[in-house]
């Protein structure tokens, strides 16, 4: 009796040792005919000088998309298509501007600007390894960036994934580094930032990473130049290593935007984005 009960412990720990790998393939797959539908929120807060006082202002945005996989010559073909976007803007604690697509819109302007995105298709190729190689539909993209989605920002959408993965197989505790461009406005360019991601956890088909980043430098905004300085990017996501998908992603930007000029306005803002992978299904 008693070697059976220690016979069942070994077990019972031989089966708890296994559901906590040591490394794990994290690279990016999609499955032809599959859809993948994801929903990302981001709300960004900001303060800026305006007539002696600080005025503040609040960008809240619902994004949902899906990305239906197909067969291509070079790897997958992923067609992403937006189904819902809703806006909200806020400045000194009054609605400014409210959009909500699943409703019919709300505000005339806004109406005009988002109609042309939910009638997009962009298409992004992946080679069989899941790095992508070219994108497809930006250029039939008609967009107003004054409500802070460009078609670089589309483009880097759909980049994301693929940038914040290693794309091999990776040990529990190692780290890699990668960049990411964040587009700021037609005139303004982009600002590039470089994380540090590291491997911290794998329970059953979960993987977990974290990351910290940084961005400075200076971009062009209304003829002026901008200093940009981040006071704090980190956040973290859950890989599911079985799909080949980030399932959900959060990350923090913390920075603060400065004119050039001596005396120049400073302006703080804090962002807060959150992605997460709604569930999938065979496309019709």
């Amino acid at each position: 009796m008693k070697y059976k009960a220690l016979l069942g412990i070994v077990g019972a720990l031989a089966m708890n040792v296994g559901a906590y790998a040591q490394s794990a393939n994290l690279s990016l797959k999609w499955v032809p005919g599959t859809v993948y539908k994801y929903s990302t929120t981001q709300d960004m807060n900001m303060t800026m000088p305006m007539g002696g006082n600080q005025m503040a202002m609040t960008n809240s945005m619902l994004m949902n998309m899906k990305n239906t996989a197909a067969e291509h010559p070079k790897g997958v073909a992923v067609k992403t298509e937006y189904t819902r976007l809703k806006m909200t803007m806020m400045m000194g604690g009054n609605a400014m501007m409210e959009y909500d697509s699943e409703k019919g819109g709300g505000n005339a302007m806004l109406d005009g600007a988002m109609k042309p995105i939910l009638e997009s298709e962009v298409t992004a190729i992946y080679d069989k390894s899941g790095k992508l190689l070219s994108m497809e539909g930006l250029d039939k993209l008609k967009v107003n960036e004054a409500t802070g989605i460009s078609k670089e920002s589309i483009e880097q959408m759909a980049k994301q994934s693929s940038q914040m993965l290693p794309n091999k197989e990776v040990k529990v505790g190692e780290t890699w580094k990668t960049k990411m461009d964040m587009p700021m406005g037609k005139q303004a360019g982009e600002m590039k930032i470089s994380f540090d991601m590291k491997l911290d956890s794998i329970t059953g088909k979960t993987a977990k990473v974290s990351f910290s980043g940084a961005m400075n430098g200076e971009v062009g905004q209304a003829g002026a130049m901008m200093k940009i300085e981040a006071k704090k990017i980190d956040g973290q996501y859950e890989f599911d290593t079985e799909l080949g998908q980030i399932t959900k992603m959060d990350m923090n930007l913390d920075f603060s935007m400065t004119t050039a000029e001596a005396g120049g306005m400073k302006m703080e803002a804090k962002t807060m984005t959150s992605m997460k992978l709604t569930g999938t299904e065979k496309a019709k």
